[in-house]
């Protein structure tokens, strides 16, 4: 899990993690973690992927991939427990903002466009 926080990093793997599959796999890895440490890196990975990325298309469409892997709905869930670490509550809130916006801007040819790309 560590050496998938550093990719985002790396910024032409970073571009590349959606079309790789990596986001709905992390997502499903998220709804079935119960270890803090788990979903404070993926929650980390998920903000670097869309603050990290020079091209705004880009985080756009890992915003969009997101929200279709039902991210939104585990924020949600994370929101309404007690949470003592600070990263994973900024996280939390930073995420929660960026989809729901990304939400708002989506549009069905937007949606459509990126199953395309991914395949």
């Amino acid at each position: 899990m560590f050496c998938l926080r550093l990719l985002p990093f790396n910024p032409k793997f970073a571009q590349k993690m959606n079309k790789l599959g990596v986001i709905p796999i992390l997502a499903d890895i998220l709804s079935d973690s119960v270890r803090e440490e788990v979903t404070r890196i993926i929650l980390a990975v998920f903000r670097n992927l869309i603050e990290k990325l020079e091209k705004p298309n880009i985080a756009k469409e890992h915003c969009i991939a997101m929200v279709q892997s039902k991210v939104l709905k585990q924020l949600s869930i994370l929101e309404q427990h007690k949470l003592d670490d600070e990263d994973i509550v900024e996280d939390v809130q930073f995420l929660n903002e960026k989809l729901q916006a990304s939400v708002q801007d989506l549009s069905s040819f937007d949606e459509y466009a990126t199953e395309v790309k991914c395949g």
